[in-house]
């Protein structure tokens, strides 16, 4: 499962490739809303956009780390 690092938490992010014959090297990124994971976004994630598509598990949701320190 692919990680990025934040605060020294590992944040899960999945990741649909593009059209690998597009040209452009743009990324469209997603955020779910509150109480989801990254598995709100799957319906889009077969779309062929011409981008790749990332949607991330925020703090202390799906296949991301907890983080108790969370503020607003």
């Amino acid at each position: 499962m692919p990680y990025i690092s934040y605060n020294n938490r590992r944040i899960y992010y999945h990741i649909n490739q593009g059209d690998e014959h597009c040209s452009s090297k743009k990324a469209l990124v997603l955020i779910h809303g509150s109480g989801e994971n990254y598995n709100a976004w799957k319906n889009q994630f077969s779309l062929k956009l011409g981008y790749d598509v990332i949607a991330l598990d925020l703090p202390s949701r799906g296949n991301s780390e907890f983080m108790e320190d969370l503020s607003l």
